[in-house]
């Protein structure tokens, strides 16, 4: 009964003393851990396969993987019948297992496996199993070989030997004898032949194939009939014709009876393929060359892979020596192996007198012990990172970053330092910040002037401002605005710092194509002057001095068009960089935004005041003009009454006249309150409220209040458009609601303020009044969207009237 090898888990026939697998003593209690006892299976030519005891694959030898083609990865965990075994073949084998599963072990036992590819496979196995200490089966192992050519061959051979016995059967036994050794021994040197997995050949003395292996017909692409028409010649590349030839000339010489190379083939499909050729000569009774033993192993992927690894060689060879940073190459000893031109240039030595020096040589004495130190971090199998001070050939010292990291070179472990010079980086860093904190400024000044002309419509204030701004991060104490006035007839000195411009130039006393101003003009793009005393008509900047200074100017842009221009003049010898230009520039086109802003806003405010003014008159013509109209009809019709005697009439008129020469009297107060606002600058909103309820709401006899709830807060913006929606709405309750009393209240705190104005008049329909147009609702809405602020009206006819108006303040906004 076959017994289980301990070492390797073949099952070892009955009278064997060692196993022919490993070696291992049959009996012997040696195990090997379980790394040495893998890397045996993966290298056993024997398929071992071992199983669970529900028939997963646990384990799948480099055998079972080149049989069947799939990796262990593709079959771990698979129940194998699902996967390797033919149907017919599934239930027999599942016998056998079941058997080995519950402990009836070993037994032998032959089926097919499928590969991968679908081709079948005949395995002749021996099977045992693994138990524990309890003696139940854990693993079954299986340990086959493939016989699959062998059972074809011996197939063969039996057909062939039927054939033969049928034909010799008259011979005598002593040829029957005869023959039956040379068959068996053709059969062994046929399989052998035709099993190796190298391929083989025999070629006869003209270089024709006689014979070829399937391993040469696969490893080739040809078929055997179509390798049997070729000469290895042909297959053979023909740079490597002459190497091939000359062993072949010596074998037939007789000089050599055997040798090998190195030589490229062709295939069927085109590629080459690098083999390793070793070939014999077979002589005949005469010592004639009969014909030639060649065996031929695949060497592609080595031959590929050394000469990726010579290009890899190549680049890291190509890198070390342009990097610009100091690369040395150290053993663990801190002997310098290799060193790139970057660390001899900063050293000041040829590579001739670093090789072989220690690092050390090149380090401060200060700085020895700490690089030592270094070194035996890496030993360890870390980085390192520090600062130490190198040493010129000239004795100059510098300061120097070093990072060293363990390192595999010729065979063996070195260390990679990368050494690079600090002082440089220190100059770099240093200089960009000296650039940094200039642009630092540069920004911080056109913010600077943004925020100028962002704050404030005042045209005046924003170019004063812009321009002392620009004076103080460019450096010079002299410049000035040009703009052009809003007709586009006459160019003016809108602002000047320095020395006093005098009068401002007039269009008609500045050439457009003299001075550098009127080139700027022209030109609409930035002019640099680097010696005014060379530039025509310059003393039209009318500067003291001008002649000896530098000049740049800027064009003042606005919606496509030059308003005017930005000009800076700097001391004798000043260079204005491309930076100083561009800032300059940039500055420009905000003075410009500010300059069409103030312009806008000074025809908004003209529009206004005309808008206001036919307001008025219409609001005169329409209320106070009739109503005195109206009171002088009733004077002459009361003048008539009382000449006819008939006083009751005349008084009659006369109390009419008296009622409408009241509310005219009333109305002239509005109009004249509303032409002569009070200044919110002074009194706010809250005292601007206050007098108005006393000026007009008070003299008319309605009663008014006032009411405050917390601290009034907020940008001006704000409290005017409140001021004036208050207005308005007090303004409609008094001519349309006939109301007897009115009431202002105002809330604020930190995140809005809200108003709302109250009046026990009539009311209104806020629909209808939205249809006709008419009591200023849409004027006041408009007014509180322009401010954020969300406006409601709450009237109904017969009831109070209720307008209130919130707005909600970004804490940011609210003045402090």
């Amino acid at each position: 009964m076959p017994q289980l090898c301990l070492n390797c888990g073949y099952a070892v026939p009955a009278g064997f003393a060692y196993c022919p697998q490993c070696g291992t003593e049959v009996g012997s209690t040696v195990r090997w851990d379980r790394d040495f006892i893998s890397a045996i299976l993966d290298t056993a030519a024997a398929l071992v396969v071992v199983l669970d005891t529900q028939g997963r694959i646990v384990r799948f030898n480099r055998a079972c993987e080149l049989a069947t083609g799939y990796s262990f990865y593709e079959v771990a965990g698979q129940c194998f019948w699902d996967l390797l075994l033919l149907p017919e073949e599934t239930e027999p084998v599942k016998a056998v297992f079941r058997q080995l599963a519950v402990g009836q072990f070993p037994n032998q036992h032959e089926n097919h496996w499928l590969t991968k590819e679908g081709h079948r496979r005949l395995i002749a196995w021996s099977n045992t199993a693994l138990v524990d200490e309890s003696g139940a089966v854990e693993y079954v192992i299986g340990t086959g070989i493939d016989i699959t050519e062998r059972r074809q061959a011996q197939d063969a051979l039996k057909r062939a030997h039927d054939e033969l016995e049928l034909r010799v059967q008259e011979r005598t036994a002593e040829l029957e004898d005869l023959n039956r050794a040379l068959r068996e021994s053709e059969e062994r040197f046929r399989l052998a032949f035709e099993n190796a997995a190298i391929g083989m050949a025999l070629v006869d003395t003209g270089g024709a194939f006689l014979r070829v292996n399937q391993a040469l017909c696969r490893m080739l692409g040809y078929s055997r009939r179509e390798l049997l028409q070729k000469t290895f010649q042909e297959i053979t590349l023909a740079e490597d014709l002459e190497i091939g030839a000359e062993l072949f000339r010596d074998l037939m010489a007789g000089r050599r009876d055997y040798g090998w190379l190195e030589k490229r083939y062709l295939c069927k499909d085109g590629h080459i393929l690098w083999g390793l050729l070793s070939t014999s000569v077979v002589r005949n009774s005469h010592g004639q060359p009969a014909y030639l033993v060649s065996q031929i192993q695949d060497l592609t992927e080595r031959k590929e892979a050394e000469v990726r690894l010579v290009e890899k060689e190549e680049q890291y060879r190509s890198i070390f020596e342009a990097t610009s940073d100091g690369l040395i190459i150290c053993d663990m000893d801190g002997t310098i192996v290799e060193a790139n031109p970057a660390f001899c240039d900063m050293l000041g030595y040829g590579l001739a007198a670093i090789a072989g020096s220690r690092l050390t040589t090149f380090i401060h004495a200060s700085d020895q012990a700490r690089l030592e130190g270094h070194l035996q971090s890496v030993r360890l199998g870390m980085l390192f990172q520090g600062q130490a001070i190198a040493l010129r050939q000239d004795g100059t010292e510098f300061l120097v970053e070093m990072n060293g990291t363990p390192l595999t070179y010729r065979g063996g472990p070195q260390v990679l330092c990368v050494v690079r010079e600090l002082t440089e980086r220190i100059l770099t860093r240093q200089m960009l910040e000296m650039r940094v904190a200039a642009r630092t400024r540069e920004l911080a000044a056109l913010y600077d002037v943004t925020a100028v002309a962002s704050a404030s419509l005042e045209l005046e204030t924003v170019l004063e401002r812009s321009l002392g701004r620009v004076l103080e991060v460019m450096g010079c104490d002299v410049g000035g605005i040009h703009l052009w006035d809003e007709a586009r007839q006459a160019l003016a000195v809108a602002a000047w710092h320095g020395t006093a411009a005098g009068t401002p130039v007039e269009s008609n006393a500045l050439s457009r194509d003299g001075g550098p101003v009127g080139w700027v003009l022209e030109h609409g793009e930035p002019l640099v002057v680097p010696d005014l005393a060379g530039y025509p008509r310059a003393r039209l900047l009318a500067v003291a001095g001008a002649e000896a200074r530098a000049y740049v100017g800027a064009p003042v842009h606005a919606k496509g068009q030059i308003l005017g221009v930005l000009s800076v003049v700097g001391e004798p010898g000043r260079q204005f960089d491309a930076e100083e230009v561009a800032l300059l520039a940039s500055i420009a086109d905000q003075v410009g935004v500010a300059v069409d802003n103030a312009r806008l806003y000074q025809q908004a405010e003209r529009l206004a005041v005309l808008e206001e003014r036919d307001r008025l008159a219409r609001e005169l013509h329409d209320s106070v003009t009739q109503t005195l109209y109206s009171a002088n009809l009733m004077v002459e019709t009361g003048y008539r009454a009382a000449q006819a005697g008939d006083q009751q009439n005349t008084m009659a008129y006369l109390r009419r006249v008296g009622e409408i020469t009241q509310a005219a009297l009333k109305e002239m107060r509005l109009l004249l309150y509303e032409l002569r606002p009070p200044a919110l600058e002074q009194d706010r909103l809250a005292g601007a409220l206050q007098k108005r309820l006393d000026a007009v709401e008070g003299r008319a006899g309605i009663e008014a209040r006032l009411l405050i709830e917390g601290q009034i807060n907020v940008p001006w913006d704000v409290e005017e458009a409140l001021y004036r929606i208050a207005v308005e709405a007090l303004n409609n309750a008094l001519r349309h609601a006939a109301a007897q009393s009115v009431s202002v209240t105002i809330c604020a705190d930190e995140a809005g303020i809200r108003l709302e104005v109250v009046d026990d008049g009539r009311g209104f329909s806020p629909e209808a009044a939205r249809e006709a147009g008419g009591m200023g609702l849409a004027s006041m809405r408009q007014r509180a969207e322009r401010v954020g602020g969300i406006l409601s009206i709450d009237s109904v006819p017969g009831i109070e009237t209720r307008v209130q108006v919130s707005v909600n303040l970004d804490p940011q906004e609210v003045p402090l």
